[in-house]
């Protein structure tokens, strides 16, 4: 799991998005400021990978600002008057977000016991995504880097410089030749 701020503008495109990539749960911490009245609140909330984030940021802001909305739609008798009221505040908020999410950035590779390796990758390497689970099952861990990946050390300084000077003096032979010619 990984917490970090929220740099997306928080909308419920972008939050349905994340919903769909992460497909597990995720965490907000929300600092909600409202600069017209400059009340400002703190909030959290957990969202399902099924969860409506319009329904449940709403349910949250009214929590969190019952008082305010209630000073704004007081005067206000109509319903569809106060849903529009109530709207324009939720959108006039300024959101600091924080989240926490899975993160999916791995070397390895989880392969179920007893499932056919071959037909396992072209199954899952024919995905845009791989989606890993967590289970207590027993299962192959295949790590590219332990067994591919080859450490060849830079080459020293020295040799460098003594390339850089061959060819330097090579170059000062060429443009003598071009000049004498």
């Amino acid at each position: 799991m990984i917490t970090e701020k929220y740099e997306k503008s928080f909308t419920a495109a972008n939050i349905a998005r994340e919903q769909a990539f992460y497909d597990s749960e995720l965490e907000f911490k929300l600092g909600l400021t409202n600069n017209e009245s400059g009340c400002y609140a703190i909030a959290a909330f957990t969202l399902g990978p099924e969860d409506s984030f319009s329904k449940t940021y709403e349910r949250i802001v009214r929590q969190a600002f019952a008082s305010e909305i209630e000073k704004i739609t007081r005067t206000l008798t109509v319903a569809t008057a106060k849903k529009k009221a109530v709207k324009r505040f939720i959108d006039s908020l300024e959101v600091n977000a924080h989240w926490t999410h899975r993160h999916y950035v791995k070397d390895d590779e989880y392969i179920p016991y007893g499932e056919d390796i071959e037909a396992f990758l072209k199954r899952e390497i024919a995905k845009p995504i791989i989606r890993w689970e967590e289970s207590p099952q027993l299962g192959y861990e295949i790590l590219p880097n332990k067994y591919f990946y080859r450490y060849e050390p830079p080459t020293p300084t020295t040799e460098l410089l003594d390339q850089f000077w061959k060819l330097e003096r090579t170059a000062e032979k060429m443009l003598k030749g071009l000049s004498n010619g």
